[in-house]
């Protein structure tokens, strides 16, 4: 960590192009440090005494934005090495700096995500914060994906031609579900026999009398 290292000399690097490295070791030679510049500034510490590992280099790939295309850049032996070597803690930390999982205190967070729903713009942190429910982050935000991507189309145009499996988000939300009747028979949704009439928003196809109110019943 930078704030580790703070009073050893190492060479700034971040107006330096990317692949740039500075080595700095002890008088003693058992503590060697690396400084590459990569996307962002990485440093390296190692007590490993094997000057032709600390000091040799290879190369890796990396996106140029100048070039518009991948190029090999320079690479310190000691990044390999530690790519190489990370283990479960590593990888961890990696996957929660990603994807902010768990939401441990009552505080108000920075907006996530932002999407328009019916002309309003949903913080989907607030949402997060008054569902409370008991999946993770990442989950939560797939299933409203899913909810949106599965839901009506305000406006008029031909209906798709396959059928989706409805969400429970939708299917029991209890909001604007009617029924109409169909020009072709369909599979009713609740007790699998023919129907000619479906449910307007989910799409399924459902007899009125009974299996309409069961199919939207928890």
């Amino acid at each position: 960590m930078s704030k580790r290292i703070d009073k050893a000399p190492l060479k700034d690097l971040k107006k330096e192009k990317p692949g740039s490295s500075y080595v700095l070791q002890e008088k003693e030679g058992s503590i060697t440090l690396v400084r590459w510049h990569d996307n962002n500034q990485v440093n390296i510490a190692t007590n490993l005494i094997n000057n032709d590992i600390c000091l040799s280099k290879g190369s890796c790939k990396r996106w140029s934005r100048k070039d518009k295309s991948t190029v090999s850049i320079e690479q310190p032996s000691l990044v390999s090495i530690y790519n190489q070597g990370m283990g479960g803690v590593d990888l961890f930390d990696k996957m929660t700096g990603l994807y902010r999982i768990r939401i441990r205190s009552k505080k108000w967070y920075w907006p996530y995500v932002r999407f328009c729903f019916n002309g309003a713009v949903v913080n989907m942190w607030m949402l997060y914060r008054f569902a409370h429910p008991k999946v993770g982050l990442l989950e939560f935000v797939r299933r409203i994906v899913l909810a949106l991507l599965s839901s009506p189309p305000h406006l008029g145009g031909p209906k798709p031609k396959c059928t989706r499996a409805v969400l429970p988000e939708i299917r029991y939300d209890g909001v604007d579900h009617l029924v109409d009747s169909n020009s072709t028979q369909r599979k009713c949704g609740f007790c699998g026999k023919c129907a000619k009439f479906v449910c307007v928003k989910c799409n399924v196809g459902l007899h009125p009398a009974h299996c309409f109110r069961a199919y939207h019943t928890p």
